[in-house]
């Protein structure tokens, strides 16, 4: 079941970025798919965001390096996908097993 989970989830996150590329020229195409790769990885996702606004903000303050707007969605593609795929397939499962664990061995 998880294999199966894994494998749609990132046909999703696949389908975000097939989305952008191919509306790229649309004005909103990069919001279109940031919401839907917030709707993916949230909430770590949020954590992508960020990296991906304090990358851009760095590049433009300090090296007066204005990022493109497709690295800039390829970039929070990339954070967000692995945010996601951490949270969803690592950490949840790991914490949801902890806490069977817990349960099995608690002593009444």
């Amino acid at each position: 079941m998880t294999r199966v989970a894994k494998i749609g989830w990132f046909v999703l996150c696949l389908l975000v970025l097939l989305y952008y590329a191919l509306n790229r020229n649309n004005l909103d195409a990069d919001i279109v798919a940031c919401y839907g790769l917030f709707a993916l990885s949230f909430p770590l996702g949020w954590a992508g965001a960020a990296a991906t606004g304090w990358l851009v903000f760095g590049l433009d303050r300090f090296c007066g390096y204005t990022a493109p707007k497709d690295f800039q969605v390829i970039f929070f593609w990339l954070m967000a996908v692995g945010f996601g795929y951490l949270q969803w397939f690592v950490l949840l499962p790991g914490a949801i097993r902890m806490f069977k664990e817990k349960r099995n061995n608690h002593v009444a």
